[in-house]
């Protein structure tokens, strides 16, 4: 993390009064600084993620955090959670062509497409912290990523978030087969390393 992504960091922890949502925040915030190497635009999330909306609208905030970042953290406001109205859960989800149109919605209403990762780089913060949730909460989060954000993800070439969003939805949504499936990987992965050892052993 880089000195200047360090001390927006300590200004935001100063504002924010939700512990929860201040490290959600900086996970959000460093996913979109190693993606992007776009400081201002990860101060951005950071301040979207960890702030209530009114302290956003603070003109010391962007004397404190830098105009680009005030100005991205607002955007991302203004996008909002626009998936939040869908009754997600793992039984009940939306069509493939409903989730389709949800999609292009995003993107026609974003005007900078780095939001858009960004966005996405907060729901995996949102799904990764999500493991201490109740289930209800990590299910709603799983489809949504499902069926929006890792579709999102792969449109535009993001492919790290993809896998991960898709990894964290499967083991949220279907743990039993998740587990079998990490069960089988882990033993074919205990198998060649046995076969990788016997053959340095040779």
């Amino acid at each position: 993390m880089s000195a200047a992504l360090a001390a927006r960091i300590a200004i935001v922890r100063e504002a924010a009064t939700r512990s929860d949502a201040l490290a959600r925040a900086i996970e959000a915030a460093q996913i979109v600084a190693s993606l992007t190497q776009d400081e201002p635009l990860a101060a951005g999330v950071l301040a979207y993620e960890a702030l209530e909306p009114e302290q956003l609208e603070e003109a010391s905030l962007g004397r404190a955090l830098g105009i680009e970042s005030l100005r991205a953290a607002r955007e991302l406001a203004r996008i909002g959670d626009f998936g939040g109205g869908v009754q997600w859960s793992s039984t009940r989800s939306l069509s493939p062509v409903q989730a389709e149109t949800l999609r292009k919605m995003v993107l026609g209403i974003v005007s900078d497409p780095r939001l858009v990762v960004a966005r996405i780089a907060i729901q995996l913060a949102r799904l990764q912290a999500a493991k201490s949730s109740s289930r209800e909460v990590r299910t709603a989060l799983a489809a949504e990523s499902r069926a929006v954000f890792a579709p999102l993800a792969n449109r535009l070439g993001v492919w790290q978030l993809k896998w991960q969003l898709e990894d964290l939805a499967f083991r949220y949504l279907e743990p039993e087969a998740y587990a079998a499936v990490a069960a089988e990987l882990d033993e074919k992965r205990s198998g060649r390393e046995r076969y990788i050892q016997d053959l340095c052993e040779l």
